[in-house]
């Protein structure tokens, strides 16, 4: 279980029970060789992902042929960098490498909100984001409310980030705080990323102000 201080004004996120998988890579524990923050996990994606999560989306689920993305929280708009597929209420999501530099802060620590988008989006290649697009307010349809995907490389920028394996994918949930921005910390990617879908993308708001 995990506990999260909650925000004045900050809306309550229901807690649904969800079952969810991680993979790493055979041998190494992950992209850069540890254990990452998962342990021993029901195996998802293909067998070249270096890492992938999987599991249930919660409240609706998304139209056939719905997309996930992660989009990789750097200036000015934002790097998309790793995609999964739905089917049903089931999702998984997965990288075959770690991110690139670009997609990190300072090239050394990776924020990367995982989103649902509808399938007449159509391709969104790795990369930039065009400045003035934005996925999370135009076209999503599932979003990661409290969560994300954190990649560390051998640095740090925070002193929270010291808590995430280096060279590594992990799952954090967001720690809400009053007087500072708002943190993360690992959780097991056994328990799940909080991905909620709605037809009505306004009720979902990304709850984590890290920035």
């Amino acid at each position: 279980m995990r506990i999260w201080k909650q925000r004045t004004a900050c809306a309550l996120v229901l807690a649904l029970s969800l079952t969810h998988c991680v993979e790493q890579s055979e041998g190494s524990g992950g992209v850069g060789g540890s254990a990452g923050s998962g342990g021993s996990a029901q195996a998802c994606g293909s067998p070249s992902s270096a890492f992938a999560v999987c599991g249930s989306i919660k409240r609706e689920a998304p139209p056939d042929g719905s997309r996930v993305l992660v989009i990789w929280s750097v200036e000015p708009s934002g790097y998309k960098f790793g995609e999964g597929t739905t089917s049903g209420d089931q999702y998984v999501v997965e990288f075959e490498s770690a991110p690139p530099a670009e997609a990190l802060f300072g090239g050394t620590l990776g924020i990367g909100i995982v989103l649902i988008v509808p399938p007449q989006l159509g391709d969104l290649p790795d990369g930039p984001l065009e400045q003035g697009f934005d996925p999370l307010t135009e076209s999503w349809i599932g979003l990661a409310v409290t969560d994300a995907i954190i990649y560390r490389t051998g640095g740090s920028l925070a002193d929270w980030d010291l808590a995430f394996p280096p060279n590594d994918y992990a799952c954090g949930g967001c720690i809400f705080l009053e007087q500072a921005f708002d943190e993360f910390e690992p959780f097991d990617c056994e328990d799940g990323l909080d991905l909620q879908g709605s037809s009505n993308p306004g009720d979902l708001v990304y709850l984590c102000d890290f920035t």
